[in-house]
């Protein structure tokens, strides 16, 4: 089957930690990437064009937890240890939120063009203690070949 033929189906993936200073909640990451599944997929056979697809946003994703439970925590666990003997009662958790949504973009006949996956970062805190920081970036897709299209302008950062 050639990737003009092949139908897509977008998913969407979730990896979810909970990093802690003993019993008490540090850090929470949670990052959500999109998946394309075909039925030749299923059987194992997904052209090398989907399976490039889903390694770069699982990719993606296993990158950021590593970098959040590697650079953020530590600097998390650093606050929370100069907030002194109550730390376990007012420390305000910090967040890492990346949401990436993929939708698929259709002419008036129903038939998908294209496929536009927005990454949003937020990093913030439970109860809102610290200012909440924000990126957002999309990536565009060409169906049925699935190329990245050149981006259009720059990341938002809020």
């Amino acid at each position: 089957m050639t990737p003009t033929e092949m139908p897509l189906t977008l998913t969407h993936h979730r990896l979810h930690r909970i990093l802690r200073a003993g019993a008490c909640p540090i850090l929470e990451i949670s990052v959500t990437y999109p998946c394309l599944d075909t039925p030749e997929a299923a059987e194992g056979e997904a052209s090398p064009a989907v399976a490039r697809f889903n390694e770069a946003y699982r990719t993606m994703a296993d990158r950021l937890t590593e970098w959040a439970a590697g650079t953020l925590f530590e600097a998390a666990l650093a606050d929370f240890n100069g907030a002194g003997v109550g730390a376990a009662y007012r420390f305000d958790r910090r967040v890492v939120a990346c949401d990436m949504v993929g939708e698929m973009v259709t002419r008036e006949d129903g038939e998908a063009f294209a496929l536009t996956v927005t990454r949003t970062l937020r990093l913030n805190c439970r109860r809102g203690t610290m200012p909440e920081r924000c990126l957002i970036a999309t990536d565009r897709w060409s169906l049925p070949d699935l190329t990245l299209r050149p981006p259009r302008g720059r990341s938002i950062s809020i």
